[in-house]
Formats: structure tokens, C-alpha cells, sequence
């Protein structure tokens, strides 16, 4: 520890003074304050360097131009007075009169020196500061300076700030860093150093400085101290925030592991910006939306990051965004530094931080990637001077500018606007990776640090305790809190009891926007208050289908299982089986039993319908993304598309055993749960991921009796009150609530909403079903008094099983003594003969023989018959095995299997047909045997009779049983295509922009559907331009040429072009020529596109930004001579990839496969089918509704000239 010196400030020289502290002598509040004011920035390694050259050259001129010839002065005019005042004090009387006035005099002369000195200064700072800024432009003046020559950063490189190179020679004091062995350094900057830990995890810390030598000077001990306080405060600054955000986090913010050791902070680690993030918008979008969402939730605790830059922004494995670096983050209110005749800084012109500071710096960010260069942005007279904005999307343009100008009032707003963006880009699905255990983590840490304890002897080098660092403080005279943004970060956590927002935090501004009462409900703008950070808190503790879960293959569930796991839904639901009354006299003995009641039978098929399928799914759940796995059954109720109907967790947060209803089984078994109530504006938050809290609830007491706690709840709005939307777990005992209001906490925990991944996921790719407006049978009011038994009938009778003729034939089938569905499914079940091994080998070779014969009817003529060569194992099970096979239920599935034959797997049964001529057959080098050719003249494919062999929905789902009397069957998916037939109309649109309105084109908002012009459109209000100018700009000799007036000369022809300057030169141009400048110059007409359906309009549909898509067909070849046809972009045109894949394999009799497209955004699917096949391509794109046009060819199959 230094010694005790009693040092006075003023006393040191300017040259004697450390960095920061000549830097807050001067004005400045740090070193990126003074880079800010010379236009420069803390992440660029020159401006860096230039700011030290600068800064040095200022501190010499300060000590030899101001300083030196001060103290000079100072000197010579205390001489001078001494001597008046000594001749005053013993001087006679009569010379007294003479030395009054000679001291005013003198006095008055000191006083005019001093302001000369302090203009000279002035002077000189200023035009160091013009030289600083005529630097930055014109490289060549730089290197004409000596003071500006090439040389290594004292911070950045970790070497001493040497400033002796000037005309001074006085004594200076010198940064030198703690010197840190064995240790890997991944980053530098202004706060501190990254080191690395391990793959997983890095290190911060502060700038950690060497202690001045035993015989440093008096300044030398006085700045250490001080440089190293102020460097341990940012440290216990971005601790500060780190440690809320611990409490409160957020998926796109970094991820802390242990931040309570005295050597820095232990982070996860990341990645930079991905290059594929950079090449599409879709994904720069996805970034854009995913950094404001977490500038949303950092701003909602009070807190301004104050640095939003790229260098900021990384990337998990995942490439999802990650916000990081909270070294400058700062509450709510504070000063941002803004002078009016230098560049502005990253936040804006405004003098405080708030949320509009970091949607500023967003903005300018967003600018940044989308042009590829920084803004250059200034205040001139005043106002606000932007940069012309040209990303090719007029919303991102419109985001850019409206946070520029600050006209979004929360930051809430900025992400509504870019989700809607994002929502209109090619969506795609975020991948789910496990993390690892945050336990697991910390226990490497540990493992480092005792590593370099046991080898160094230390963690870091140079390190000072808290109590250190209050004895250094207190030896100087200083203040050890002083330059604490955050008072103390006790008081973060005082969050806990201040519920109703960021605005009740300690350090955040007294002041918060109003809602107008008069167009919302005060006490619902009360409830949203304190709804509102409750829910962004919770937003990620909560949420498991957010993210697309990875749901495995379907499988069909035996009659048993299905009955079991009724049973137990019956069980767990404490749903009353009815009993029949006995019959009671009359005239008509046959009616001996109610037929409206359901039996146990028809409760069983509601719940979980014959159709039935299991597939086991993944996902995560949590901050730390825990992986969560478990069970999903899909079935098909009486609308006719296969949806998640249950799910059930198995393992991971949550675990209960329990099978939980998801909304499509809430909507056809009303009274299944208690149903809630909350307002629309509750709601939204709820479809976000979001708890709903205490105060959320809408009813009045009495609450369902059934809503206990951890009891499965659904909740509706009260606009439809009678339709679940969200599912989820009570956290407390709803029923016994006497009041809601004041109340506080969660009171449902969300497991499933109306829009998350889980009710959007289809076996056939198709997009989830919206909640109808009204469902019969949930509502109280209308069966008051009736018990359970007549609810689940309700279900029962009008939305899960159909008419009520179904009980009528059971109740039928029961008086003419035929035994009922419950009897028969009570009965134990007859389980079919398994075949002999010889019986399954002989149905193997008869399908293959049958998809010979097949093929040979059916494309009788084609090459191969249309078979693509070679096939390899898969394709040969699937396209010509399994179709074929005598399938007819769930029990035959299990035993007609490859594994079940004499062979045993696929390769062997190729050589079984090989040896029997079949086929031809190769081993290829990767152990894979194809087939190279097949004999279609073979005399058993000639004699062939065919055989009865399964329908589609029996392949699908294997185990369904024959169509009930009066009940309809299920449509398949490939007959339920929607897209088929469709008639699809695609326009291309013009939006004039601010540089022809209003003298062209009526000046109207962009969301005006009358603002979007077709091509005629534009021609025909050219034509009105053209005839309303006075004088008249049309050539009396040939009307089709102009004459340029001012308008036409400096707003349309301004380019560069060569067009352009004849155009001006000659003063004349074409009324065509001119029309084609016009829609071709995005400038000026932005393209735009819509895609109408039939009954559709334009001021239906809002018109997409850019050129009109296309269908892309793409031709390759693959290993050699294979050929393979690709087709990607379908979805714009409301074409699902599944189901036209399918009807390719089919029509094709080939191979086809869905997959991601190469090199497009995530969600792009694209069809892979064998051989050329852009005829059958042609064809099924124009069913559905696809013209040519629509349609881009790419063969790559040609060779290159």
C-alpha cells in the first residue's frame, strides 16, 4: 500500500496530472466524453489513437503556452504588489496619495491579464478542437503533424503514456498496467480487459494499474489512487446491473455466471456478428427486433444501456442476438453529454439518457448495417440534420427516421414496429441447443481460479479488496463513492417490492408519461401498471412453446393405451361418468334408457379420439434454457386436421406426471377446467409468454371451485368469454379469493397459448387454427343447476362426436340385443395371428413386385417407367416397399418391418433380389448398396395379380378403425390441400415517395391503401402533371417530347448517370423516357408487391416492399449423372412444401424430401425430387394457381460454354 501524502490538487501542474484527472479539470467527464466532443469513437483503434495525440499535444500547450507563463506573471505581478504594499505601509503621509492610485492601477492591470491568459487558452483549445475535426478529413494534413504520428495506443497496448516527445520536459505522470502471466487477453477497451477462462466462459475486470515505485513522486501516488477508484467503480457499476439482470433476464441479454468475486466478472461466453446474419435483411431484422426486445426489458428496470453499438452486439451457438457490455449503462435520467458545434454523440442530441437514447443509438445502428457505413448526423440551426435513408425497405427507413426524431414514445413502441416487419419477412424457426448446467459453470471457474492460485499465486495481479480500497480513498481525501452511477446495488433489489414499474426505482426520473383517461378505462390502466413488469420479468421463466419444439415421428397408440390414458384424463379431471336411469313404465318398451347421455365410450373417443398419435418432443424452458422432453398425442376432431390435442412433460422444470389439454381439446370438451376471464389488453400480454398476476383476474369472488391451487386452469377474454385461449397451472388457491383489487403476485402459470409454436404445429406443415368467436356449452349462464355429466355431453354431442344420432344407433344397437361400444370396448381385445418370418419375406418381395408392375402400368411409355435411378435403400422402402405392403391395422404395422424378415436390414434384401434378377445392385465406397437397374420384363412382374393394399389413411394411421354408422370420416390431407385450385393474382405496386408529393402524386400516409399506384396509375398522373404546367412543357411539333422545367431538372434528372447529364444538357426528354425513370428509380417510386386471392382487394391485403417474388425450379447434378429438381419459395404463395411433396412422389413415382432452403432464411423449405422433373413441377404449380411468370427455371445441368 502507498504512503500516506496530503496532496492539494491545485498544486499540480497540467502535464503533472493524470488522464482522467486533466480530462475533469478541463470539462470532460471521461476520456470518451473528450473523444465524443472531437467526433470520435471509443471502439475504432485510430480514432483511439488520434484522441491520445490530440489530448497530448493539448496538455503541453496547456503547460507551456498557459501554465508556465501564469505562474511567470503571477510571480512578476506579486513582486510588484509587495513593493506598493511595503511602500504603503512605511512611506510618509505625503507619499501615501501617490501609491493609492498606483496599486488601483496595478490592480486593474492584473485583473486584464488574467482574462488575457484566459482568452489565450480559449483561443488555443479551440483551435485544437478545429484542428481535431479538420484531421479526421483530410488524411494528408495528418501526417504533415508530428504529434499525430503512428504510434501504440498507452491503454489499449498495455505501454506506459509516454508525452515526452513534446517541447515540455517537466515531470510527467505515466499509466502503467499490472502485468497478468499466463493469461489469453480476447478484448480491450476504455473499462477493462476480457481474459479467457475456458470455450465457455470469459473474465472481466477492470483496468487494474501497477502501484507507483517507493520513491514516486507525491502526483504519481495521488493519481494512482485516484485512476484506480474510478476504474473499480465502473466495475461495481456494471456489477450492479448484472446483478438485476440475474434476477430479471432476458434471452437476448448476456448471461452471467459469477459475478461476486472480487477479480471481475465470470460471463458466458459468445461469438461476433455471424457473416449469414449480415447477407439477408430477414435475419438483420430478426437482430434488429431481438435487441429492442432487450433494450425493452433493461429499460422496464430503469436502466439505460447508453452504448448501443455493433461491437456490442453478439451471437450465441444459435446466432441469436445477445446484448452485452454494461460498462456505460446508466439509470434513468442522467446527463448526456451534447455539444452543439461537434458531431453528436451515439445518444442523441437530447441532454438526458432515457429510452429514447438507446432507440437512437439503435436506429443509427440499424443504419449502419443495412447501408454499410455509419450516420452522419449533426444538429444544424437547431434542428436535427439526417443522412438520406436507402435500406431498400421504406418500414426499416420509416423505424430509422421515427427514432431518430424521437417520436416513439416507449421503447415498446420501436419493437411492435419491427415485429411487424419481421412478421412480413420469410419467418423462420430458432434451433434449440442445450446449454450447459450454469452449476457445471461455475465449477470450472472454481477449478481456475485454485489453478491459478496454486501457480501464481494469485487470481489477478494487483487486485485491491473493498476495505483496500477504502483505506487508499480515505488516505487522500476522497471519496470513494464518487463516481458510482448506481448509489448502491442494495437498492436494485428493492425492485422486488416495487411491482408497478421502473418508475418507483431510487434513481429513476420522478416523472412518467400519462395515459389519457378518456380513451381507456382508468382502472384498467391501473390493472396494466402493475401488470406490466411482473410480466416482462416472467416472460422466459415461463415459456416452453415459444420456441418450435422438435416433435419426432408419430407413431399410432394401441386401443389399450388409448383407453389407459382416457382413463387416467377421466381420473384426473374428475369427470363423472353418467349412469342410465332405469327404465320407467310405459306404452313404448323400447324405449328402455336415455340416449342423450354419453356413455363411457363416446367420453373416451372425445378426449382422445381413435385417430390417435404419439410422438415423443423437446424443447427448453427457463433463462438457462433447461431442456424439457415429453410426450404430444395428436388426433383429429370433427374438423379434420390432425392437431396436438395433449401434452405431457416427462422430464425437465415441471414435471408433474400430468396430461395437460391444449385449446383445440378445450375448444370441443367445454367444462373440461375451470375456466377465467381477463381484459383483451391482459390477454395480449398472456400471448406473449407472460403470468397472469392477481390483479389480472376479471371475475368477481366467487371463483370456480375447481381453480385451486396447481389445479389446470384455461383463461378467456372477456370479449369471448365462452373460447379458452391460454392454459395454465394455478400458483395460488384462486377459488378462495374474496377481493382482487390491490391485490399482488402470480396467480397462473402459463403452460400454453392460442398462437405459440405448439398450436401452430401440424403434421401437414399447415398454420394452426384461429379460435372461433363463440363455443356453446362454456358459458355458466347457460346450464345453471346441471352437473358435470351434462357438461362433458354438451362437448360430447355438439363439438367432439357429431350429431346425436351416433347415441341413438348405439342406444339401438343395445334393444336388439347387440352389444354397445362400451360393452366392446370393455371386451378384452383380439389380438391378430403374428405371421411366420416366410410370410413377411414373401410380402416384401410381392410389394416390390407390385411396384414394378405399377409402375410399368402406369407410365408406360416413360424411360424406366418412370423409375429414377439408381435408389438407394430409403427410397426403396418408402416409394416401393411400404405402399404396398398388406397393412390393414396397428397390430400388422408392428410386424411387417424390415428387422421382422429373414434379412434382417435393407441390404440383404437387395442381394436377395439381385440373386433372383431382379434387380442389379452395387456396394458403393460409404457401405451402401443401390440399385443400378431393374428388369421390368421379368415373368413374374408380366404374371403379377394385383392385391388389395391399404389406404392412405390407413398408412397414416395404422389402427383406425372402420367409419362408424352416421359418423363422417376424416379428409386426408392430400385431398384437403387448400392450395389446390386457388386462383392467385399478383400486382405490382408503386409508392411515390416525399420527393413527388405532393406536386406529382397527393401527399398520403404510407398505411393509405390509395397511396399504392399500378403502373397505369402512375402513367395516368404524369399525363395530369404534364397537362396542368403553365407554361406548357409539351413540344408543339411532337408531344411526345418535354421540355425540363426546374421541377423535372433537380428532382428527377440528379444522378450521375450518363442519361442523366445529356437529358440536362440538351433540356429536353421523352414522356416515356421520363416514365421509365420515374418507376425504375426506387428513390423516387418504391416497388411494392401484393398477392391477391379470390374475393381479396388491395385495400385487403397491405402491399410488401420490393420486386414480386418468384417460384425458383432448380436443376443439379448430383454424384455424377444423377439429376435432382429443387423448388423453393413457395410459401409467399400460400403452397405447403409437405403436401406438395407428396403429390410429386406420387405423380413422379420418385423420391422427394422437405428440407431447409440453401441459403434462405430459417422456415424456407424447399422440395427435393429425383430426376428432371420441371414438367410435373410446371404442372402442379399451375393447379395451383401459378403462371409462368411466376415461375423462375435454373438448370444447372448444362455445361458452361
Amino acid at each position: 500500500m502507498p504512503t500516506q501524502s496530503n496532496v492539494n490538487p491545485s498544486d499540480i501542474q497540467p502535464n503533472q496530472k493524470s488522464q482522467r484527472r486533466w480530462l475533469k479539470d478541463a470539462g470532460y467527464s471521461d476520456f470518451n466524453h473528450f473523444m465524443l466532443s472531437y467526433g470520435l469513437k471509443m471502439y475504432n483503434d485510430d480514432d483511439v489513437e488520434e484522441a491520445h495525440a490530440i489530448l497530448s499535444c493539448l496538455r503541453q500547450a496547456d503547460q507551456a503556452t498557459v501554465w508556465a507563463r501564469g505562474v511567470t506573471i503571477a510571480r512578476g505581478t506579486g513582486v510588484v504588489r509587495e513593493t506598493i504594499n511595503h511602500c504603503s505601509n512605511f512611506a510618509p503621509l505625503w507619499l501615501t496619495s501617490f501609491t493609492f492610485p498606483i496599486k488601483g492601477t496595478f490592480d486593474m492591470f492584473s485583473y486584464i491579464v488574467d482574462w488575457l491568459l484566459y482568452l489565450q487558452q480559449s483561443v488555443l483549445r479551440l483551435k485544437l478542437q478545429s484542428f481535431g475535426l479538420f484531421s479526421r478529413l483530410t488524411s494528408p494534413f495528418r501526417e504533415k503533424l508530428p504529434f499525430l504520428s503512428k504510434r501504440p495506443n498507452d491503454l489499449e497496448s498495455k505501454i506506459q503514456l509516454d508525452i515526452s516527445e513534446g517541447t515540455s520536459t517537466c515531470e510527467t505522470y505515466t499509466v502503467r498496467l499490472q502485468p497478468q502471466h499466463g493469461l489469453v487477453v480476447l478484448g480491450v477497451g476504455a473499462a477493462g480487459q476480457v481474459y479467457n477462462v475456458s470455450d465457455k466462459i470469459v473474465l472481466k475486470t477492470c483496468r487494474i494499474f501497477a502501484p507507483p515505485s517507493s520513491d514516486a513522486s507525491r502526483s504519481d501516488l495521488w493519481h494512482y489512487a485516484s485512476d484506480t477508484l474510478f476504474h473499480f467503480n465502473l466495475l461495481k457499476d456494471e456489477r450492479t446491473v448484472l446483478k438485476l439482470l440475474q434476477n430479471r433476464p432476458h434471452p437476448h441479454i448476456i448471461q452471467a455466471i459469477d459475478i461476486n468475486q472480487p477479480e471481475g466478472l465470470y460471463l458466458h461466453r459468445y461469438q461476433q456478428l455471424p457473416v449469414d446474419v449480415k447477407s439477408t435483411q430477414a435475419r438483420r431484422i430478426r437482430l434488429y427486433r431481438d435487441i429492442a426486445d432487450a433494450l425493452c426489458h433493461l429499460h422496464s428496470l430503469g436502466i439505460i444501456h447508453a452504448d448501443i453499438r455493433v461491437d456490442n452486439v453478439l451471437f450465441d451457438d444459435q446466432s441469436l442476438a445477445i446484448l452485452c457490455d454494461f460498462s456505460a449503462a446508466s439509470p434513468c435520467g442522467q446527463p448526456n453529454p451534447v455539444f452543439p458545434d461537434l458531431p453528436l454523440p451515439v445518444n442523441g442530441p437530447s441532454p438526458i439518457l432515457s429510452e429514447a437514447s438507446d432507440m437512437f443509438a439503435l436506429a443509427s445502428l440499424i443504419f449502419h448495417l443495412e447501408h454499410g457505413f455509419a450516420p452522419k448526423l449533426s444538429l444544424e440551426n437547431g434542428r436535427l440534420a439526417l443522412p438520406e435513408l436507402k435500406s431498400g425497405d421504406p418500414c426499416i427507413d420509416e423505424i430509422i427516421q421515427t427514432a431518430w426524431l424521437g417520436n416513439y414514445s416507449r421503447t415498446s413502441d420501436m419493437v411492435y414496429h419491427l415485429a411487424l416487419i419481421d412478421a412480413q419477412t420469410n419467418h423462420y424457426a430458432e434451433s434449440l441447443e442445450e446449454l450447459p448446467d450454469f452449476e457445471d459453470l461455475k465449477k470450472q471457474v472454481t477449478d481456475w481460479k485454485n489453478y491459478r492460485k496454486q501457480k501464481f499465486g494469485c487470481v489477478l495481479e494487483g487486485i485491491l479488496s473493498e476495505e483496500q480500497l477504502k483505506v487508499l480513498a480515505a488516505r487522500y481525501d476522497m471519496d470513494p463513492n464518487a463516481d458510482l452511477r448506481f448509489p448502491h446495488d442494495s437498492l436494485l433489489f428493492m425492485s422486488s417490492i416495487y411491482p408497478d414499474g421502473y418508475e418507483n426505482f431510487p434513481w429513476a426520473l420522478p416523472v412518467r408519461a400519462l395515459h389519457d383517461s378518456q380513451s381507456m378505462d382508468a382502472a384498467l390502466i391501473s390493472l396494466l401498471d402493475s401488470f406490466s413488469t411482473a410480466t416482462t420479468s416472467s416472460i422466459v421463466a415461463i415459456i416452453m412453446f415459444k420456441k418450435k419444439p422438435t416433435i419426432k415421428n408419430l407413431s399410432p397408440l394401441r386401443s389399450s393405451d388409448r383407453r389407459k390414458i382416457a382413463d387416467q384424463i377421466i381420473s384426473d379431471y374428475k369427470i363423472e361418468i353418467p349412469s342410465h336411469p332405469p327404465a320407467e313404465p310405459s306404452g313404448d318398451d323400447s324405449s328402455t334408457a336415455n340416449p342423450a347421455l354419453p356413455t363411457l365410450s363416446t367420453i373416451r373417443n372425445s378426449l382422445i379420439p381413435e385417430n390417435c398419435l404419439s410422438a415423443r418432443f423437446t424443447t427448453t424452458a427457463g433463462p438457462e434454457l433447461r431442456e424439457v422432453q415429453g410426450t404430444v398425442y395428436v388426433g383429429t376432431h370433427s374438423d379434420g386436421e390432425e392437431r396436438v390435442l395433449w401434452f405431457k412433460i416427462e422430464h425437465g422444470p415441471g414435471v408433474d406426471g400430468r396430461l395437460y389439454p391444449t385449446v383445440y381439446t378445450l375448444w370441443h370438451n367445454p367444462k373440461l377446467v375451470p375456466l377465467l376471464h381477463t381484459p383483451e389488453l391482459v390477454m395480449r400480454k398472456l400471448h406473449g409468454g407472460a403470468d397472469l398476476m392477481t390483479p389480472g383476474l376479471a371475475d368477481e369472488p366467487p371463483f370456480p371451485e375447481r381453480a385451486v391451487k396447481d389445479a389446470v386452469v384455461a383463461v378467456a377474454s372477456l370479449d369471448r368469454e365462452t373460447v379458452p385461449l391460454f392454459v395454465g397451472i394455478c400458483e395460488i388457491d384462486i377459488s378462495a379469493l374474496t377481493e382482487v383489487r390491490g391485490t399482488k403476485g402470480h396467480a397462473v402459470r402459463g403452460l400454453h397459448w392460442e398462437g405459440d409454436e405448439l398450436w401452430a404445429w401440424s403434421p401437414s406443415s399447415r398454420p394452426g387454427q384461429p379460435a372461433p368467436e363463440y363455443i356453446q356449452g362454456w358459458s355458466d349462464e347457460e346450464e345453471d343447476g346441471e352437473g358435470e355429466a351434462g357438461e362433458i355431453q354438451e362437448g360430447v354431442e355438439g363439438l367432439a362426436l357429431g350429431d346425436r344420432e351416433t347415441a341413438l344407433a348405439v342406444s339401438s344397437a343395445e334393444q336388439v340385443g347387440e352389444p354397445s361400444d362400451e360393452q366392446a370396448e370393455e371386451a378384452p381385445e383380439i389380438e391378430e395371428k403374428e405371421p411366420t418370418t416366410k410370410e413377411i419375406d414373401e410380402a416384401f418381395e410381392k410389394a416390390f413386385i407390385y411396384s414394378l408392375y405399377k409402375l410399368k402400368q402406369d407410365n408406360p411409355s416413360a424411360p424406366n417407367h418412370g423409375l429414377s435411378l439408381p435408389i438407394s435403400p430409403s427410397a426403396l422402402i418408402s416409394n416401393m416397399i411400404t405402399p404396398y405392403l398388406p397393412i390393414y391395422s396397428a397390430q400388422q404395422a408392428q410386424y411387417y418391418q424390415i428387422k421382422k424378415t429373414s434379412w434382417k436390414n435393407v441390404k440383404k434384401f437387395i442381394k436377395y433380389l439381385d440373386k433372383q434378377a431382379l434387380v442389379k445392385s452395387k456396394d458403393r465406397s460409404g457401405q451402401e448398396t443401390v440399385i443400378l437397374d431393374v428388369d421390368f420384363d421379368d415373368r413374374r412382374v408380366g404374371e403379377f395379380v394385383p392385391y388389395r393394399i391399404p389406404s392412405r389413411s390407413a398408412l397414416e394411421g395404422p389402427g383406425k378403425s372402420s367409419t362408424a354408422a352416421g359418423k363422417k370420416p376424416a379428409t386426408s390431407s392430400a385431398d384437403g390441400d387448400p392450395s389446390v385450385g386457388q386462383t392467385l393474382t399478383v400486382q405490382n405496386l408503386y409508392r411515390p415517395t416525399s420527393k413527388l408529393t405532393p406536386t406529382i402524386f397527393p401527399s398520403l400516409g404510407s398505411s393509405n391503401p390509395s397511396n399504392y399506384y399500378k403502373y397505369s396509375d402512375v402513367s395516368t398522373h404524369l399525363d395530369q402533371y404534364i397537362q396542368s404546367q403553365n407554361p406548357p412543357i409539351v413540344d408543339p411539333a411532337n408531344k411526345r417530347i418535354l421540355s425540363l422545367n426546374p421541377f423535372l431538372a433537380n428532382t428527377i434528372f440528379t444522378s450521375s448517370s450518363a442519361e442523366d447529364k445529356t437529358t440536362i444538357s440538351r433540356g429536353k426528354t421523352t414522356r416515356d423516357f421520363l416514365l421509365r425513370r420515374l418507376v425504375e428509380d426506387s428513390s423516387m417510386m418504391a416497388p411494392h408487391y401484393v398477392i391477391l386471392k379470390p374475393g381479396q382487394a388491395l385495400a385487403d391485403v397491405k402491399p410488401k416492399a420490393g420486386a414480386a417474388p418468384k417460384a425458383t425450379i432448380t436443376l443439379e447434378r448430383r454424384t455424377g449423372s444423377k439429376t435432382v429438381t429443387r423448388v423453393s419459395n413457395l410459401e409467399v404463395f400460400g403452397i405447403i412444401p409437405n403436401l406438395l411433396a407428396e403429390e410429386l412422389q406420387k405423380k413422379c413415382a420418385s423420391s422427394t424430401s422437405v428440407s431447409q432452403a440453401t441459403g434462405a432464411p430459417k422456415g424456407v423449405m424447399e422440395v427435393l425430387i429425383q430426376g428432371d422433373q420441371r414438367k410435373a413441377l410446371e404442372t402442379a404449380l399451375t393447379r395451383r394457381g401459378l403462371k409462368s411468370q411466376w415461375v423462375e427455371v435454373v438448370d444447372k445441368t448444362k455445361k458452361k460454354k
